[in-house]
């Protein structure tokens, strides 16, 4: 509903924007973007395990026993069982060619997990104890702000704001002015950069290396359509 009363929307405002047109009423578009930073305060792990095993049910026996000790290493570092969830399970058939036929040679069995915490400092330490505890794949590490809704917020009024700056720069450059606003238009969000990243510093030869987590700043960007009257007799 939401989808089709903003199309409606937009087809009026076009079709204003046209009769305009027609009336001699010259019309200026101009697109603004504004951008805020935030800290990342918050942050999910995907991790888990795959077995290869000829027989099914053993590939999926094993997956799960290692599965039950990551949970249990993570419930005894502190991590609260609501902020562990099941985020994917697979298996499949594996297949060998000789001869070009396809010969059954075993099974896939895999489960993911995801946690999510708060305490950007112990990432590190989660992943490191999942590792331990018999994790083999280690899918995403992803950050997120708690307070980005509002930093959405600023960000669109930063982009009117940017909008409204180009208009009347055009407006200077042309000898022209600016009159009433015809439109405003928020254009769709297709997802912010997180600014984090992940090292993983795992070596068999060293005891003591962990994995080194570095979560920066969470961007949050917003861009506008601004149609503006123009006054060619400013």
């Amino acid at each position: 509903m939401k989808k089709l009363l903003a199309a409606l929307v937009a087809a009026m405002m076009l079709m204003s924007c046209a009769a305009l047109a027609e009336t001699g009423v010259n019309v200026m578009t101009v697109t603004g973007s504004g951008v805020v930073n935030v800290l990342a305060d918050q942050a999910t792990v995907v991790l888990g395990v795959e077995e290869k095993k000829e027989d099914v049910l053993e590939a999926q026996d094993a997956v799960n026993e290692k599965i039950n000790a990551i949970y249990d290493a993570l419930i005894e570092y502190g991590v609260e069982p609501k902020n562990i969830g099941t985020d994917r399970i697979y298996i499949s058939a594996a297949y060998t060619y000789p001869l070009d036929i396809a010969v059954l040679s075993g099974y896939t069995a895999s489960n993911s997990i995801e946690i999510r915490t708060t305490d950007i400092d112990s990432v590190g330490e989660i992943i490191d104890i999942a590792f331990a505890a018999g994790a083999n794949e280690l899918n995403a590490v992803n950050f997120s702000a708690s307070n980005a809704g509002e930093a959405q917020q600023q960000a669109l009024a930063l982009a009117v704001e940017n909008a409204m700056t180009k208009a009347q720069t055009l407006a200077d450059a042309a000898g022209v002015g600016i009159g009433e606003v015809l439109s405003l238009e928020e254009q769709p969000s297709y997802g912010a950069a997180t600014g984090a990243a992940y090292l993983n510093l795992r070596e068999e030869s060293a005891a003591d290396a962990g994995t080194l987590v570095q979560a920066s700043t969470i961007e949050v960007s917003a861009t506008v359509v601004l149609q503006l009257a123009m006054d060619t007799d400013a």
